[in-house]
């Protein structure tokens, strides 16, 4: 009897060693939580192995590190279906955003501000330059017209009228009027340069700088003018023609990722970040955005790197695998 039962102890303690080493050769790596196919991630398996359904080798699902939590990063994608996808991705970094911007624009016609000049210049000739209130309130109309300070000394020193904002000379200097909305203007700067386009005109395409930008809005229009003057031969343009401004709108410095990088479902902005082998959804606040990159004010680090390439696939991967995560679906 005693035989027997030692006989019994014996196999038992054989049959837990062999189950416990079973269990550590599974779980070798215990940052390990399961094996799960990467086109199926609702297999999961406690080791190594195939999918039942495509085949595939499983991959190890990992703990995320940081936090020490068992929640896994994202989702995990082999290289091969990495390379399959043809996923690309990007560092976030922090640059200076312009936007390109065309705006309609005309041949200045405006002799009220030549007739400002002239009332401007005919008061310093009298008072010389003192801070006559004469003298203070012509040069106040000058800039409430949009003219700027450099402009302003320039015709000090030229000493009469620019005969340009009511009579255009043949290859002389023009003075173009562009509109800019309320939202464009602050991003507008004096002296910045600008393409002048006359469509009816072979060359039609003339190089100017912004000399001055209107203060007050239109209140019909929402406008204000910027005014661009254009130097050197360029041809005869009648006044009132239609034209066009090219200006850059200078954003100032963000981080930044393409626009490609981000998928807006209309009540969330996402962006995939690449987290070492994992893949993971970021809710991010986007802002300003170029012709071709965009702010993001909240939701990434620089150097984080995001998908901007098959991220689709990538984003409705991660929501089926949420899905099946949900209590109702497990099992």
């Amino acid at each position: 009897m005693k035989k027997n039962n030692l006989w019994i102890l014996l196999c038992i303690t054989v049959l837990t060693l062999a189950m416990f080493a079973t269990a550590c050769t599974k779980r070798h790596d215990p940052n390990i939580l399961y094996y799960t196919c990467p086109m199926h991630p609702q297999i999961k398996k406690d080791a190594p192995g195939q999918c039942p359904i495509c085949g595939m080798t499983l991959v190890p699902v990992k703990k995320e590190m940081e936090g020490h939590t068992e929640k896994p990063v994202g989702v995990l994608i082999s290289p091969e279906r990495l390379a399959i996808l043809g996923v690309e991705t990007i560092a976030a970094q922090k640059k200076s955003l312009t936007r390109d911007i065309r705006t309609s624009a005309t041949i200045a016609d405006s002799p009220e501000l030549a007739t400002a000049q002239e009332e401007y210049l005919s008061a310093l000739r009298l008072y010389g330059n003192s801070r006559h209130e004469f003298v203070t309130a012509t040069y106040n109309k000058l800039k409430l017209m949009g003219m700027s300070d450099d402009w302003i000394r320039n015709l000090r020193r030229r000493g009469k009228p620019e005969s340009e904002l009511y009579l255009q000379k043949r290859g002389g200097k023009l003075i173009v009027a562009a509109a800019l909305y309320e939202y464009q203007i602050p991003h507008i700067q004096i002296g910045q340069n600008a393409t002048v386009i006359y469509p009816n005109a072979k060359p039609g395409e003339y190089m100017g700088k912004i000399i001055g930008i209107e203060p007050r809005v239109d209140p019909k229009t929402r406008t204000a003018r910027a005014w661009i003057e254009v130097l050197g031969n360029h041809s005869p343009v009648p006044s009132g023609s239609y034209l066009i401004a090219q200006l850059q709108e200078q954003l100032g410095t963000h981080l930044t990722v393409p626009k490609t990088a981000v998928l807006d479902t209309g009540r969330r902005q996402i962006v995939i970040v690449k987290n070492g082998d994992y893949y993971e959804q970021r809710d991010v606040q986007v802002g300003e955005a170029s012709n071709d990159d965009v702010a993001i004010e909240s939701g990434l680090e620089v150097g984080e790197d995001v998908v901007v390439k098959a991220n689709f696939f990538i984003d409705s991967e991660a929501q089926l695998k949420a899905q099946l995560n949900t209590p109702e679906h497990q099992h």
